[in-house]
């Protein structure tokens, strides 16, 4: 289930979906198609599952959305992450450029709408619903849940929805990147709240 937030005490699986759930209804406003691959917090699914969805849908974006946590305390900020150029999943590996383009921008996106300290991006090559993803995925680490500051910050409505505003804005220009270089069939997003 995810983290608890050290000063507010919520649990990472409802923010995760609280956010969201603000992000579809950011998303269907601006006319995109979305899945969720969870609406309550009361459902057992595996990474792999989860990946899979995406996959039959054939999503023009995956966006899993996570909250952190660390024993220094002091951490804060936000970050994205994806597979790495020698993922050795050979479906997930052919979308390491797009993923990689959606991580940066979402993570620009989201950082500016809400003012959070942008971090960086990682690559990592364990990560269960990345590997089994065989559409351009990105998971957003929206904060520390271990950090006071990072916590309060999530706790609040305002950044909630600033939070989906500015991941639909990073989501809007990789499309547009990914328009002027290639072409999109498939105008539709999966949103994961992950835990």
């Amino acid at each position: 289930w995810g983290a608890t937030g050290v000063h507010t005490g919520q649990t990472e699986y409802e923010l995760n979906l609280a956010v969201a759930l603000l992000l579809r209804d950011e998303l269907i406003q601006r006319g995109y198609s979305v899945v969720m691959i969870r609406e309550t917090n009361n459902v057992q699914i595996s990474n792999m599952k989860r990946a899979q969805i995406a996959n039959k849908y054939e999503a023009a974006a995956y966006i899993r959305i996570h909250a952190n946590s660390w024993t220094d305390d002091s951490m804060r900020g936000a970050m994205t992450i994806c597979q790495s150029a020698s993922n050795p999943y050979p479906t997930c590996a052919i979308h390491y450029e797009r993923s990689h383009r959606l991580s940066r921008l979402v993570l620009d996106g989201f950082c500016d709408q809400t003012g959070i300290e942008k971090l960086n991006m990682r690559e990592m090559d364990d990560m269960t619903g990345t590997n089994w993803s065989r559409v351009p995925t990105a998971i957003v680490e929206m904060g520390f849940l271990s950090n006071k500051s990072d916590d309060t910050l999530m706790a609040t409505d305002y950044f909630r929805q600033e939070a989906a505003i500015g991941i639909a804005n990073g989501l809007d220009a990789f499309l547009e990147a990914t328009a002027e270089t290639e072409t999109v069939e498939n105008s539709s997003a999966t949103v994961e709240p992950d835990a």
